[in-house]
């Protein structure tokens, strides 16, 4: 829930990193077709457990660099 509220505040602030709001400044990496694993490590504090999902065709996904 702290990400969703921090995620709130930085829309209506306004986020200054260009690869978080400058297409051009993004970093995508290919998602293939098939099954995965999305979740957070543990050391996330707001983290449920991993779920399995599938997906039919590949697609490009936003790379956030920390």
């Amino acid at each position: 829930m702290r990400r969703a509220a921090v995620g709130r505040i930085l829309g209506r602030l306004g986020d200054p990193r260009p690869e978080v709001m400058d297409v051009d400044a993004m970093q995508f990496c290919t998602v293939t077709a098939g099954p995965f694993y999305m979740g957070s490590d543990d050391s996330d504090p707001d983290a449920v457990q991993d779920k399995r999902a599938e997906i039919g065709n590949y697609f490009l996904l936003v790379k956030l660099v920390k």
